[in-house]
């Protein structure tokens, strides 16, 4: 495990690339005196570090968005399996606007037919999703539905997907799944 550490400053900008560095060179030496060990994260699960002040600061911004990055990693995994059942219904929404408005206009049965199938026709893969993150709340409809509770459905998708780990694959180990 590491500990980071961090000696920040800021000079004015003045178009002379030396002259430049040696204001930044000048500065960070005098920031070193004042590098202290600091707090960054959250009291839970507290980090330290070493920094001056100002990258003291930077430091907390930065772990602050580690943690806004791995909450929509989260969240786009949970949108992700939904984004082909959403595009579908709202491609169908405009092409019913569109029949409706220009009669005989282009792809639009085809859209429809589509989108009728996404919106009303049983998707288990969508539904588990939905469900497994709160999303929707019907879980006995789940089950009487397709017949088995949706945690269910996830261990026997597994099983499916990867034989070689579950009691599945070693009674059929030559099956190929999926």
């Amino acid at each position: 495990m590491a500990v980071s550490g961090l000696v920040y400053c800021e000079v004015s900008k003045n178009g002379d690339s030396e002259e430049e560095l040696e204001m930044v060179e000048g500065s960070l030496t005098e920031a070193i005196p004042s590098i202290s060990r600091v707090q960054i994260g959250c009291c839970s699960r507290p980090e330290t570090a070493y920094a001056n002040e100002a990258g003291g600061s930077i430091l907390r911004s930065l772990r602050r968005m580690e943690k806004d990055i791995s909450k929509l990693q989260e969240e786009v995994t949970v949108l992700r399996p939904l984004q082909a059942t959403a595009v579908g219904i709202r491609k169908r929404f405009f092409a019913v606007y569109l029949r409706r408005e220009q009669t005989g206009a282009i792809g639009t049965s085809t859209t429809i037919r589509e989108g009728n199938d996404i919106a009303h026709a049983g998707d288990v893969i969508t539904d588990i999703c939905l469900l497994k993150n709160g999303l929707i709340e019907y879980h006995r409809t789940f089950t009487l539905l397709y017949g088995l509770t949706w945690r269910t459905a996830i261990e026997l998708i597994g099983r499916l997907i990867n034989p070689s780990r579950t009691p599945l694959g070693t009674v059929l180990p030559n099956r190929k799944f999926l």
